[in-house]
């Protein structure tokens, strides 16, 4: 749990990656570590907060996009950088996820892409970084297009997405930065 100002410097974080694609939000706040598995949206700020005036230590943020895809991004702020490591490699295991698969992600360095299918149905494509006592997780799940593509193309686009995305974090390590989605 952290106070106010640690939960706004953890939207501050994720504010490079959301304001290109939109300034619309459709939900925000503070997600639960369960993300990685159900998905489920973000609490609200005034929802989440403790009876001690704290908060957990997340922020998510989402977003529909003008492709019509939906794009999320979280920021999980951990006591420890074992802590975070730890949940760094449980999120990312294929074994808890539906129909999932885990490969190294080609940008940002020593990121991890996870394929999966989540509770709702749809393939998502995240994006896991462990930095530090952070770790951050984006995600895409492509629209369903009129003409559809087939899923491998639509899984290499929504990867593609996440890691273009990622390498917009301040510590991501790209060579290139900027989301150009």
């Amino acid at each position: 749990m952290v106070g106010f100002g640690q939960v706004m410097a953890l939207r501050r974080s994720l504010l490079p990656l959301i304001e290109p694609l939109s300034r619309r939000r459709y939900a925000w706040g503070t997600p639960s570590p369960d993300v990685a598995w159900t998905d489920d949206a973000p609490a609200g700020l005034g929802s989440s907060r403790s009876s001690g005036g704290r908060w957990p230590a997340s922020y998510e943020m989402r977003v529909w996009v003008a492709n019509r895809d939906d794009v999320a991004v979280d920021v999980f702020l951990f006591a420890t950088e074992r802590q975070a490591a730890a949940y760094f490699a449980e999120a990312t295991s294929p074994r808890c996820h539906l129909a999932a698969r885990e490969v190294p992600a080609s940008s940002p360095p020593r990121g991890r892409n996870l394929i999966w299918t989540n509770p709702d149905g749809p393939t998502q494509q995240d994006l896991f970084l462990l930095r530090g006592p952070r770790v951050y997780r984006i995600a895409d799940v492509r629209a369903l297009r009129g003409h559809p593509r087939p899923a491998s193309v639509e899984t290499g686009i929504g990867v593609h997405v996440a890691n273009t995305l990622g390498c917009a974090l301040k510590d991501a390590g790209c060579f290139v930065a900027g989301p150009s989605v």
